[in-house]
């Protein structure tokens, strides 16, 4: 039974779960507790799939964090012996000022994200699901 402790980590899901294990690795006593049983499905990260945006159209600041993410996974996964990660690529669609687009590329210039920019048409005809309009293009 552990009688004192150096950190208390209050939610166990994808962060508070990275958080107890990045600490423990550190040397730390930690206890952690959830709201929930384990394998719940009332958190942010349940379900089979999960999507890591690199090109963060949010905050172009945010990209290293993001990138190093996908290192933390890959360790995650090596550790493990388990694959987690499936990289798949994925589509911004919209008007070339909108801000989802705009802040894709913004992202993906500032930081040497490898991307391309396509018309109506070159866009429908490497990806035939998603129809776009006339002045939007795809990133």
């Amino acid at each position: 039974m552990i009688r004192s402790v150096d950190v208390i980590v209050v939610g166990l899901g994808v962060m508070g779960s990275a958080a107890t294990f990045h600490l423990a690795r550190r040397g730390h006593r930690i206890f952690g507790f959830d709201a929930f049983p384990r394998g719940h499905d009332c958190g942010s990260s349940y379900g089979k799939r999960r999507l890591i945006r690199t090109a963060y159209y949010e905050a172009p600041d945010d990209i290293p964090l993001v990138q190093r993410s996908w290192s933390l996974w890959r360790e995650v996964e090596e550790m493990s012996g388990c694959p987690l990660l499936c990289r798949t690529g994925g589509l911004y669609i919209g008007r070339p000022e909108a801000g989802l687009v705009s802040g894709a590329l913004l992202s993906a210039r500032e930081h040497g994200l490898p991307h391309e920019v396509l018309d109506t048409e070159t866009a429908a005809a490497r990806f035939p699901g998603p129809r776009l309009a006339a002045d939007q293009v795809a990133v």
